[in-house]
């Protein structure tokens, strides 16, 4: 089931790019377990205490919307959802998360029975001891990849790395690439790219994933040096369907005494997905 959102937004400047990921704090505008959102052209990314959450969206090329004629191009309205869930197991119940890179511009959110004001959104987001002498890295780099790094420090063991997929149908390897099935698509994680710098010289080491049912834990068949620190860097990649963000109307502008201005509408945006699998898309009740 989806937790859905319809709000009043206002943002101090004109969105960013749809093409840039960034990571928006909750201020109490979302469901509490979410400490981190990140919109994606395919849905959104909860980041969250010991797991993330993904909420991927199917858009149809034409659909029928109160707000749209029948004859408009609407790829707002999703025809089909599905929400997995990625458990850190045996994680640190302790660990400090920290933003960093925070944006020029803020956001106020405007509910019924909440607001949230100044919400700020960074660049990256830092897990820090996720794992003993191991942090989790959440960030886009300079190609805009929505990507997230372990970095291991000398005497941690990454090994001790599992993940657990809540909800994808199924997980497949193919040439190391780890492939996640659900009822919208595929999700590839491309093969882990893990390096060390030792002596001035950056070093590959060879990554395998392992896949013991839903859990994916890491593999180095050939070792590495643990007296130097190790960074192991998968990229996702949203494979096989497209996506779109979330739908906004504007109904009024005006400006105040000091030049500033506003603007009124509505936006119908992704809500937290309170279960995995495969979602209802329409609005339910009245």
């Amino acid at each position: 089931m989806l937790a859905s959102n319809f709000a009043i937004y206002a943002s101090t400047i004109l969105p960013t790019s749809k093409n840039i990921y960034r990571f928006q704090e909750n201020k109490g505008q979302w469901h509490p377990n979410i400490l981190y959102k990140a919109e994606l052209s395919v849905g959104a990314l909860y980041l969250e205490k010991n797991k993330i959450t993904y909420l991927l969206l199917e858009f149809p090329s034409k659909c029928n919307h109160p707000f749209h004629s029948e004859k408009d191009i609407c790829s707002q309205v999703p025809s089909r959802a599905h929400a997995f869930r990625v458990h850190y197991l045996n994680a640190n119940s302790n660990l400090v998360i920290s933003p960093e890179f925070a944006s020029s511009d803020y956001s106020n959110y405007f509910y019924s029975n909440t607001t949230a004001s100044y919400v700020k959104a960074y660049k990256q987001i830092i897990y820090h001891s996720l794992y003993p002498n191991i942090d989790l890295v959440w960030y886009t780099d300079d190609k805009n990849q929505l990507k997230y790094d372990f970095i291991c420090r000398p005497g941690s063991n990454p090994q001790n790395i599992e993940l657990y997929y809540e909800g994808v149908s199924y997980i497949q390897l193919k040439e190391n690439n780890l492939i996640l099935h659900t009822s919208c698509g595929q999700i590839v994680e491309s093969p882990p790219l893990a390096w060390q710098e030792i002596n001035g010289k950056k070093i590959f080491i060879p990554c395998n994933y392992k896949i013991q049912g839903n859990i994916v834990t890491l593999d180095f068949p050939q070792g590495y040096n643990s007296k130097f620190p190790l960074i192991i860097d998968p990229t996702l990649v949203f494979s096989t369907y497209t996506g779109s963000y979330s739908d906004n109307w504007g109904f009024t502008a005006t400006y105040d005494v000091d030049g500033a201005l506003y603007s009124g509408g509505i936006s119908h945006s992704t809500g937290y997905p309170v279960s995995v699998g495969a979602l209802q898309v329409n609005f339910g009740g009245s």
